[in-house]
């Protein structure tokens, strides 16, 4: 490549500049609010951060996160209005008691939900088969697991026939967890104690 080529491309690569440069600053930061009780474990915030670069997103350049950590359920709503208060681009609820404190918070904000709740006994939303406003998650309703684990303690334990169940009654989803226990211990003629 000669002088006169080279410099041509310089400057057209230094004209470029300026306009990337602008088009990065006019491109909004996005705010991801992270609602839970405690600390999130180092692999939630991970993933979420690995499947973000894998969609060409990077923490600091194109998305903040912004965290709202209560430390006991009672807190979780105080903590939600202060989270959505940032001006959040969404709302991500981590567990079973952020859910609905993060629903009646959010607003207009669009929720993100991971809890083992049954969003549809839970009143969360109308039907998992069809869109409700702004709230959408994950959910991992457990009844064939309960089953699963009863049958198999019963497996180990041949001669077994009483289990403890403990659970925290403040919880949203305890009362369809319960449920869905007797019913497997009903099955397998087991006394559940709660």
């Amino acid at each position: 490549m000669n002088r006169r080529e080279f410099l041509g491309k310089l400057g057209g690569v230094a004209a470029v500049w300026p306009v990337a440069a602008l088009a990065q600053q006019s491109e909004p930061m996005r705010r991801v609010g992270f609602l839970r009780v405690g600390p999130p474990p180092p692999a939630f915030i991970d993933s979420f951060r690995h499947g973000m670069r894998e969609r060409g997103l990077i923490e600091g350049q194109h998305f903040v996160i912004e965290y709202g950590l209560a430390k006991s359920a009672a807190q979780i709503p105080d903590v939600a209005a202060e989270l959505v208060a940032r001006k959040l681009d969404v709302l991500v609820a981590s567990g079973t008691p952020s859910v609905l404190p993060a629903r009646d918070a959010a607003g207009r904000t669009p929720v993100v939900f991971v809890a083992t709740i049954d969003p549809v006994a839970a009143g969360l939303v109308t039907s998992l088969a069809t869109h409700d406003e702004n709230v959408t998650g994950m959910t991992s309703i457990s009844g064939d697991v309960i089953a699963k684990r009863l049958q198999i303690i019963k497996e180990v334990v041949p001669e077994l026939h009483k289990v403890a169940l403990l659970v925290r009654e403040s919880s949203p989803d305890t009362a369809q967890y319960v449920r869905e226990s007797r019913t497997a211990a009903q099955a397998l003629g087991v006394d559940l104690q709660i």
